[in-house]
């Protein structure tokens, strides 16, 4: 059996490791902050923002697979209740801006019109194909 490696990190520091909220900040902000001029620059962005999003699920997914594996382990419950309570909160805000971002920057790059893929959205992409 194979086992399959992750690709590379190449936004967020291979050595990472999230700890508290203070630490992932800047990297939500750096993302809002980046120009977006073009659809290369976009495309840039997305990889990411990608990339962002995988290490912060997968540092829950950890925490609770350990709190789950060993259930009178108070640390790794106590790492989770933190991810849940203090993490998750303060990040959300900025996962609903990022989202607005990526719109704007999206329509701004492609005069105004948003594609939609069809898996997406196929009654609307057909829509506007028929259009």
């Amino acid at each position: 059996m194979e086992i399959v490696a992750r690709p590379a990190r190449k936004f967020i520091p291979e050595e990472f490791k999230i700890s508290k909220w203070e630490e992932i900040e800047p990297f939500f902000q750096e993302l809002l902050d980046r120009q977006i001029n073009n659809a290369d620059e976009l495309k840039n962005w997305f990889k990411d923002q990608s990339e962002f999003e995988s290490v912060m699920s997968e540092n829950l997914a950890w925490r609770y697979i350990k709190m789950t594996c060993d259930t009178s382990d108070k640390s790794a419950a106590d790492s989770y209740q933190y991810y849940i309570n203090e993490i998750s909160p303060k990040a959300a805000p900025f996962g609903d801006k990022m989202n607005k971002k990526a719109l704007n920057a999206h329509t701004g790059i492609f005069n105004g019109t948003a594609w939609i893929h069809p898996w997406r959205c196929p009654r609307l992409a057909a829509r506007r194909t028929s259009m």
